[in-house]
């Protein structure tokens, strides 16, 4: 992932927990090629889903459980969808 410069223009390295601008904020890039803030929702879940994908499938269905109780169904579904749509990503590209 490659580190783009700090942009205050539009927005994407605002903190999505307090919506803040932090000193070390910076765009990053996803192996996708999507660029998006360190502190945004979007590198939270990218981080969150490519740990939950190098652990085990019980592990990986232990932790959707605990999700859910915490954030939710909706909260479950976001990261299935995110840790499903990483492993398509890297699964292609080993072919």
């Amino acid at each position: 992932m490659g580190d783009q410069p700090r942009t205050d223009a539009d927005g994407r390295d605002v903190c999505f927990a307090c919506g803040e601008r932090h000193d070390n904020a910076r765009l990053v890039t996803l192996p996708n090629g999507t660029v998006v803030g360190l502190q945004s929702k979007a590198y939270t879940l990218y981080c969150e889903a490519k740990t939950v994908l190098s652990w085990t499938k019980p592990k990986r269905t232990e932790y959707l459980e605990r999700v859910e109780k915490a954030r939710g169904a909706a909260g479950r579904e976001e990261l299935a969808k995110e840790i499903l749509r990483w492993y398509a990503i890297n699964r292609g590209s080993k072919r």
